[in-house]
């Protein structure tokens, strides 16, 4: 009796990163699962991590205004702590989604050994004297931004070398 014997598929993240390598770099409008090929393709986020980020989000991102709402719900934006004249008190939030926190956070420590520009931002906050789970936090919170343009822009992400102001003046004068 002969046993058919077929190849393993493979896995969600080999084939966002696949089908984010075309030449222009941007997901087809029919991309089956489109919101999820482009967050895959974010570095520090793998098939559990996006799976969860879009379980928590609700596949998209439509119940969110803007990227300061996300962040918000999921933990990663401080939160007014005002009372009379006091002001500009900002402490952690108290009500926020807890996995989606954990999928911004464990994502942006594993993000700064394996992408350049989360290592640089790291470290500038780490230069700035933040201890480390307050630059952990300052990067995940800038990687809500760039999932939010990613996700908005309908592109993948792609790993660009940081660019010096040296660079960035001579280009601009």
């Amino acid at each position: 009796m002969a046993m058919n014997r077929h190849p393993a598929p493979p896995s969600s993240a080999d084939v966002a990163v696949n089908y984010c390598r075309h030449d222009t770099q941007k997901p087809r409008q029919d991309a089956p699962g489109g919101a999820s090929f482009i967050v895959l393709s974010v570095p520090g986020i793998g098939a559990t991590l996006g799976a969860e980020f879009l379980a928590a989000v609700g596949g998209d991102l439509d119940e969110f205004d803007s990227p300061d709402a996300l962040a918000a719900f999921a933990g990663v934006a401080p939160a007014p702590r005002d009372s009379g004249k006091v002001s500009g008190n900002l402490h952690r939030p108290v009500t926020y989604h807890r996995r989606l926190q954990r999928v911004f956070y464990t994502s942006a420590l594993v993000s700064v050994r394996h992408d350049p520009n989360s290592r640089k931002f790291y470290d500038c906050k780490r230069a700035e004297g933040k201890k480390h789970v307050q630059a952990v936090l300052a990067l995940a919170r800038r990687r809500v931004n760039v999932i939010w343009a990613l996700i908005r822009d309908r592109r993948c992400y792609q790993v660009t070398p940081p660019v010096s102001a040296a660079a960035w003046r001579s280009g601009h004068a």
